[in-house]
């Protein structure tokens, strides 16, 4: 059973090991803000996809939680470390020397590694973000050194895939290697990348 502290959170130990459980993050942000849907669950890194309006307008693959609870692991978010000599992956396997707990709160989900073997302490947080005329998931990732000394660490951190907006869910499920080829990113050259589909060569589709 979660413990529930006094500033309202709930929090779980171990909670990957736990029967699986999912939620959604909830969609308020504010008068002015504009808001997305999040479904997490208890394996991996949590996220387990997150769009605007319904599952048509995924960015992250939509799934029901029977499959999410097999998939977000491997098609979630993911971080790789590379720490004196060894190379691993956070929130991927609990075992010997590995803690973890989530803290779910009113409109955020924290979650908290710590290995025995590196020193290393990761945290990630999650919220959506209020009173903005741009709806966002915020994805805080957070790598401590517990270590007595001072160390160089290599991390690699994303998304495993982003679904180009104006594909929609059963577009994407039936015809995934189809629309590849109508996917386009503008906005590279300024660092703010935007993934679309190029709709002057889309198919209509009956």
């Amino acid at each position: 059973m979660p413990k529930r502290l006094a500033d309202q959170k709930f929090v779980f130990d171990n909670f990957s090991a736990l029967p699986t459980f999912a939620s959604f993050l909830p969609g308020v942000c504010g008068i002015q803000g504009i808001p997305l849907w999040a479904f997490y669950v208890n394996r991996g890194q949590c996220i387990a996809s997150f769009g605007i309006e319904n599952k048509d307008h995924a960015i992250m693959e939509f799934s029901p939680a029977v499959v999410a609870y097999e998939d977000t692991a491997r098609k979630g978010f993911r971080t790789f470390v590379k720490a004196g000599g060894q190379c691993f992956e956070p929130f991927s396997q609990p075992g010997a020397g590995v803690t973890c707990k989530m803290r779910v709160n009113t409109n955020s989900i924290t979650i908290e590694e710590f290995r025995n073997d590196s020193q290393l302490r990761f945290c990630i947080t999650y919220f959506l973000m209020p009173e903005e005329n741009l709806g966002a998931l915020v994805r805080i990732v957070t790598v401590e050194n517990l270590a007595a000394y001072p160390r160089e660490i290599e991390v690699l951190d994303g998304m495993a895939r982003i679904i180009p907006y104006g594909i929609s869910n059963s577009e994407f499920k039936e015809m995934a290697n189809l629309f590849k080829s109508f996917a386009a990113v503008n906005g590279l050259e300024k660092g703010i990348p935007f993934f679309a589909q190029d709709q002057a060569w889309r198919i209509p589709l009956k």
